[in-house]
């Protein structure tokens, strides 16, 4: 990726500023996007060397994208509001989609006028995106969203025992819809629901993060505090450590492999 991770998380997304990407900046989409984008994302959180089919591993993941977007409509208008939020697309530009034996990419432009054989663009004002940039773009765009996202390599073995995990983990737990999320944002912040909605959907979700892990410190130290013993020493919510989700499997991914196993 033309912009390391490292940069990407201390940089700009704390500050959720655009992330500058060849001519071009690339912007953190908002919660009030998230239904419009949900299947975009869904699809590019897709690993499809894992999915058993011999045709995409050997496959860009533009090309993938594109074709799942030819035979899935509401992948083909989610892809093109993704990229026009996260691009700040003018209304009057369009995105064409090009896609051969040979290669794919994306045109994003204003346009002239369409030609029996092409779209004639604007020239000052051509964006082509790459099978490349498409996977810079791609990884940029999960860690503006994901708060554990992460774009180094993972063991399909292990992710798939670490998603194992943490389904067993949460099998019992409600989970509470967005809707009930925002609140309880509200609830706690006296944040309006316009507000709320121009929040990153990152920013969104560690902020209820936080919200819960406060509650739940309270509750805990005041346990604490009346003679409860626990195992740790309860941590203050604003010092408590973010966990990497894979850091067990990379420890040791036979013990973790067991873990799960032993939680069924």
């Amino acid at each position: 990726m033309s912009i390391n991770s490292e940069i990407l998380l201390n940089q700009y997304i704390p500050f959720n500023k655009p992330v500058p990407y060849k001519n071009y900046n690339i912007h953190a989409l908002k919660l009030c996007d998230m239904y419009e984008t949900s299947r975009a994302l869904d699809i590019l959180q897709i690993d499809k060397n894992t999915l058993g089919q011999i045709e995409f591993i050997s496959m860009s993941n533009l090309r993938f994208v594109l074709l799942l977007a030819e035979i899935e409509e509401e992948c083909a208008v989610s892809l093109e509001v993704l990229l026009r939020k996260v691009l700040n697309v003018p209304n009057n530009y369009v995105i064409q989609k090009y896609i051969n034996d040979k290669e794919e990419f994306l045109i994003i432009g204003e346009l002239l006028e369409i030609t029996e054989d092409e779209f004639v663009f604007k020239e000052d004002s051509i964006i082509k995106i790459t099978s490349e940039d498409f996977d810079d773009i791609k990884h940029i765009i999960l860690y503006q969203t994901y708060p554990d996202y992460t774009d180094r390599y993972i063991d399909p073995d292990v992710k798939k025992a670490t998603d194992e995990y943490y389904r067993l983990k949460n099998k019992d737990t409600e989970k509470a819809s967005l809707e009930h999320k925002i609140i309880c944002v509200q609830a706690k912040t006296g944040m309006t629901l316009e507000a709320i909605g121009n929040l990153t959907i990152r920013n969104f979700y560690q902020l209820f993060d936080v919200i819960v892990d406060e509650d739940e410190y309270i509750i805990t130290k005041s346990a604490e505090l009346n003679g409860v013993k626990f195992k740790d020493a309860v941590k203050h919510w604003a010092h408590k450590e973010k966990k990497d989700k894979y850091a067990e499997a990379f420890c040791d991914a036979d013990s973790f492999v067991n873990q799960v196993q032993s939680a069924n």
